[in-house]
């Protein structure tokens, strides 16, 4: 026999143990998980709705204040009384990775556009284990996922780290981009991979950031130091597009130079 436990309209699946409901039910209750998460009002009844303006006004780098009793082994090894302890903690209200977000897109959750995806299993456990690995470092580093913006920044430093997998290539918060950006620059100041010196220094550092792609003319001058490493940059849409444009300039580019193998077509 079936039995039904909950009854909401709209729920915010946060993480495996972290669910707040935005829209219930006349005479309902919600359902709410906190992930770990202390309101710090008695009254429970408002927990719900603390938690759902927590989660949507979530930002890089929050912290929260919580409070909690000292264990028997603190008070055993200080000769303390019961006390309460007061702790400030970051914040973690995002998504765990224990599955593969897929389809993203944006919907109304209390009135506020918020990002939202369907999952699937991971292709194995390694890959899912290194894909939380990744996002937590991303995460850490100040970002949020809330927008359709912030999951492709995701996806392209997602697709940069795994790229770079054993390739004793720093991968930076540019993601893909900034791969192909570095790896361009490199080219250029040693002549290789079918670019022309067209340009001194300033001016492909000044092209660069005129087009969207901010360079200075110190970051130009390192490519001469720096080792060339083929087929390291994943063949994402925003790196496809900063390719287009480097191939304006430089039509004899070696694409495949950059994206490896089958990635030619793709990026013209």
């Amino acid at each position: 026999m079936l039995e039904r436990k909950h009854r909401v309209r709209q729920v915010v699946a946060v993480k495996t143990r972290g669910q707040i409901t935005a829209m219930v039910y006349e005479a309902e209750p919600p359902v709410l998980a906190k992930a770990g998460v202390k309101p710090p009002m008695a009254d429970k009844k408002a927990h719900n709705g603390y938690m759902l303006k927590l989660y949507l006004d979530r930002g890089p780098g929050q912290r929260i204040e919580f409070s909690h009793l000292i264990s028997p082994r603190q008070q055993l090894l200080t000769g303390s009384d019961l006390v309460e302890v007061r702790k400030s903690m970051f914040l973690n209200l995002e998504f765990d990775f224990k599955r593969r977000p897929v389809n993203p897109r944006m919907v109304a959750v209390d009135g506020v556009q918020h990002l939202a995806c369907d999952t699937v299993p991971w292709p194995t456990a390694l890959e899912g284990e290194e894909a939380r690995a990744i996002f937590d470092g991303w995460r850490r580093a100040g970002h949020c996922l809330k927008t359709l913006e912030d999951f492709v920044a995701w996806e392209e430093y997602y697709a940069a780290r795994v790229m770079t997998r054993n390739r004793s290539i720093n991968v930076t918060q540019e993601g893909a981009v900034g791969l192909l950006r570095r790896s361009f620059l490199a080219a250029y100041a040693q002549g290789a991979w079918g670019t022309s010196r067209t340009m001194n220094y300033r001016e492909v550092a000044a092209w660069l950031t005129a087009k969207g792609y901010p360079t200075t003319e110190s970051g130009a001058k390192n490519g001469k130091r720096a080792k060339l490493v083929e087929g390291v940059v994943p063949a994402t849409p925003a790196a496809l597009a900063l390719m287009a444009i480097l191939l304006e300039a430089q039509p004899s580019l070696e694409v495949d130079r950059f994206f490896g193998k089958g990635t030619n077509d793709a990026a013209g």
